[in-house]
């Protein structure tokens, strides 16, 4: 069984992590900064992906 969750400030290194990975990001939007710092993770932790929820 999958369980998903909302993203917690824990995760920003894991995102920081394959959000700069070429192999990962090629499936990916366009729209994502590289490279991804994280200070882009903690935005979409905290506010981002919230927003895209709505």
């Amino acid at each position: 069984m999958i369980t998903l969750r909302s993203f917690v400030p824990a995760d920003v290194p894991e995102l920081v992590k394959l959000l700069n990975d070429g192999a990962v990001t090629r499936f990916l939007s366009t729209k994502i900064p590289q490279p991804y710092t994280p200070d882009d993770a903690s935005w979409w932790v905290e506010e981002g992906s919230l927003l895209a929820m709505n």
